[in-house]
């Protein structure tokens, strides 16, 4: 088994677990990602490795929440405000789950919508299918738009956004026609062009 096909197993292990541990769980990030692009069925797409996971849930007692965390194999690290880190004992994972703050920084995608829009996507990968709980396509594309703005993440988050758009909308007209609603509720009016024009440019 490769190390992605592996890393797929683990975060849907981990997405099992934490299901018992909160009502709602959505991932966000390269695992979203390569859910997202993998469902698409398409033989050229593949899964890139992450380095960890990061996943919204619902932001209830915390402190009761990695209680329950810690008996089913989670180790609780310190976070930010935001946030908190997990790591997972089977497979040493990395996790990142966002409860309180909005991601995305100015964009401000709010915890809520990200869990009460999350779709399910299905992976295939080794013979098997792999189903997870990600955010909307459209919100992915928003942060991973927002991250590649640094020149140092560009290539690679503008590759991930290359990746959604193809395999979850086909053509880059068809994510605006329909998304808009989504996008224009979060990019601000001042950067909208830049948005559009960045999107556009990016090879697929």
């Amino acid at each position: 088994m490769s190390n992605a096909a592996k890393q797929l197993q683990a975060a849907y292990d981990v997405q099992g677990r934490l299901a018992q541990v909160f009502d709602r769980v959505a991932f966000i990030g390269g695992t979203a990602i390569n859910v997202v692009a993998m469902a698409s069925g398409s033989k050229s797409v593949s899964a890139r490795s992450t380095h960890d996971l990061d996943i919204v849930v619902d932001p209830q007692n915390i402190n009761e929440s990695l209680r329950k965390a810690t008996g089913l194999g989670f180790t609780p690290e310190r976070g930010r405000k935001e946030n908190l880190h997990l790591i997972d004992r089977a497979s040493g994972m990395r996790i990142d789950l966002f409860y309180s703050r909005p991601i995305g920084n100015e964009l401000k995608i709010g915890i809520e919508e990200i869990l009460a829009s999350a779709v399910e996507r299905t992976a295939k990968m080794s013979g098997r299918e792999y189903t997870f709980s990600v955010a909307n396509p459209a919100l992915l594309v928003l942060s991973k738009w927002m991250a590649g703005r640094r020149p140092d993440r560009q290539e690679s988050d503008f590759s991930d956004i290359a990746r959604v758009i193809t395999s979850e909308y086909g053509t880059t007209e068809e994510f605006l026609t329909r998304e808009m609603p989504v996008l224009a509720a979060h990019v601000p009016e001042h950067k909208w062009e830049a948005f559009v024009a960045d999107i556009k440019g990016i090879k697929r």
